[in-house]
Parts: C-alpha cells; sequence; structure tokens
C-alpha cells in the first residue's frame, strides 16, 4: 500500500506528466498547482492548473469497491491483524491559460487530453521520477522523498469526468469573483492509504460453530462456504481466470477473485465480475498486471470468502494457479 504523502505524490506525478508534454508542444507554457482563483491573481503566461477541488461533485471520495476490504482489522484482545487501509479517488479540475487569440488554452487542452489518453496509468517509473526529484541536490517537492506510492500494487487510472453545463456553473460559482477558463474535469483512482502499524500474523479458522435460530416458518438452512475446485488462466499474458467453484451460481451474483504472492509481502491482487450465466458452477474473471508467478487463490460470492489454510510451514495454503 502507500503512506500519507500518496495524494500529495499523484497531484506532483500528474503535474510532471503534464509538464513533459507541454514543455514541447507549447515550450513556454508551466504546470502549476494552486487554487484557480490564485493561479488567474497571480501568475502571469500561459500554463496549465492542476486543481484537487473539493467541492460538489468534484473531490475526495471513498472508493465504492475497496473502501470496506480491511475490516475487520483487530482480533481478540484488540490485537490488530491488519491494517486499516483508506481507499480514496481524486478529482481534478485542469485549467488551461494563454493568450486566446493565438488560440494557447485550446492547444494546452489538447496537448493534456492527448497526454492522459496515451498514458492514463501512474507508473511505478512515473511516481518513483517524483520521489527521485524530491530528493534531488535541487529538490522538487522536497517533503515527497518518502512517498512509498509506487508500492502500491493498484495502479492509479486516469479517467476524463464528463461536465455538463449546470456543474460547470456550481463549480466555478464558488470561486468567487473568478472568470471561467476553458477546463476539464479528470478522475484519479485508486489511492490507498495505510497507516504505518505492524499487525501480527493470525492462524486461518479451524473449526467453526453455526447455531441456527428457527424463523415463523419453523425451516433454517445454511449454505456450505464456497470453494475453488478448479481455475485456470486463460491467454498469454493472462487477460483473465476461469474459476469452477462448488457454489451453484446464478445471473448477477458478485464473484471477487483474489491472488496472493506468498513471495512478496505486499503480493495481493483483487478483481471482480458479475455472474452473466443462470445455474453454473465457473466464472470468467478479467485480471490485468499481474506478473508471472504461482498465487494463492481465494474467491468472494456475495461476501462469502473460500478458507484458506495454513501448512505445517506455517504458510497458507490452498488452490494456485500458475501464470507464464
Amino acid at each position: 500500500m502507500s503512506n500519507f504523502l500518496a495524494v500529495a505524490t499523484v497531484t506532483a506525478a500528474l503535474q510532471r506528466m503534464l509538464q513533459e508534454s507541454a514543455a514541447i508542444d507549447v515550450p513556454e507554457a508551466r504546470v502549476s498547482t494552486a487554487r484557480p482563483d490564485i493561479r488567474q491573481n497571480g501568475a502571469t503566461g500561459s500554463g496549465v492548473n492542476v486543481f484537487l477541488y473539493q467541492v460538489f461533485l468534484y473531490q475526495v471520495t471513498p472508493h465504492a469497491a475497496l473502501c470496506d476490504v480491511d475490516l475487520p482489522t483487530g482480533g481478540a484482545g484488540g490485537r490488530l491483524v491488519r491494517r486499516p487501509q483508506a481507499a480514496l479517488d481524486l478529482h481534478y479540475l485542469l485549467s488551461f491559460y494563454g493568450d486566446d487569440t493565438l488560440l494557447v488554452p485550446q492547444r494546452l487542452l489538447g496537448s493534456t487530453v492527448r497526454t492522459l489518453h496515451a498514458r492514463p496509468v501512474l507508473t511505478p517509473d512515473v511516481i518513483k521520477a517524483v520521489v527521485d526529484a524530491a530528493g534531488a541536490e535541487q529538490p522538487i517537492h522536497p517533503d515527497l522523498a518518502r512517498s512509498d506510492l509506487a508500492d502500491q500494487i493498484e495502479l492509479v487510472r486516469l479517467t476524463p469526468l464528463p461536465l455538463s453545463l449546470e456543474q460547470l456553473s456550481n463549480l466555478w460559482s464558488v470561486l468567487v469573483q473568478t472568470p471561467y477558463v476553458l477546463s476539464v474535469a479528470y478522475q484519479a483512482s485508486v489511492v490507498l492509504i495505510e497507516d504505518a502499524l505492524t499487525p501480527r500474523p493470525v492462524l486461518p479458522v479451524r473449526e467453526s460453530e453455526l447455531v441456527l435460530t428457527p424463523l415463523e416458518s419453523n425451516q433454517a438452512s445454511s449454505a456450505p462456504p464456497p470453494k475453488v475446485t478448479a481455475v485456470s488462466a486463460n491467454g498469454s499474458p493472462a487477460s483473465s481466470m476461469t474459476v469452477m467453484t462448488n457454489v451453484v451460481l446464478g445471473r448477477g451474483q458478485q464473484v471477487v477473485l483474489r491472488l496472493f504472492d506468498r513471495s512478496h509481502p505486499k503480493g495481493q491482487h483483487r478483481f471482480d465480475t458479475l455472474v452473466r450465466d443462470d445455474e453454473t458452477k465457473q466464472v470468467d474473471v478479467p485480471i490485468s498486471g499481474v506478473a508471472s508467478g504461482t498465487y494463492l487463490v481465494q474467491v468472494y460470492i456475495d461476501g462469502a470468502a473460500s478458507q484458506l489454510e495454513r501448512g505445517e510451514d506455517g504458510n497458507l495454503a490452498g488452490r494456485e494457479v500458475t501464470l507464464g
């Protein structure tokens, strides 16, 4: 995961990417990270302004799919068994400045959209360049030298956000006495922030006891936990995995696939999909960004997880899949 510097690192990485392209397309342009009203009142000349917006729809919001995956974080006696994790989506307003008679704002808009369409992911190399620049002899954003966003398993992806006329009006009306300039909005997702705590390993549940309370119908039933009976990777490199379970699935059920790399302490991947067929025990789950190697497989079906065991050597054990 990454530490509290992750949000600022995303902004700095976005600034760096856009500066590299703007320096070629509009050499005199500079990329800033100020509030739009401060940018208009203080800075002069051509440029792009990157602003992390926090009003109305354009703000820092919890990432819906990952905001609760760290629960529970405490075990018996209050001991930590998993680090608390915050999952965020960041919303940015990109504004363009320059001589309108020379179409500078529109040229910068084209440069920015092209760059973010061609490079829609903040790769570890881009993030490491920000960290290296923070520790250079003439540092840029020196406080980011301790950022570890490059170690985050989930890549931060940049996607455009469409803005209606009403949304644009609401957005700029917050910036009192600040004239509208040519702008677009982008979302950066997902940013995972962990506390620097050391969790204690816990053993898996070996036995469980289920007590059923009869309802008015005097009938109750319980379903067995899901189990991965077979798994295979499709394609080279793999673009999806076919998972067979002992549970009959129905159309619309959610299946979450988790892959664990036991050779890396943070080597976990999470993918999800919806079942498209009726009465099936097989589902294809799209995957991406997983390096070659052997992974331990776990599935969640509507929140119920397949069980992992711990071998005599103390390591987790279960169904495995090898990606070439």
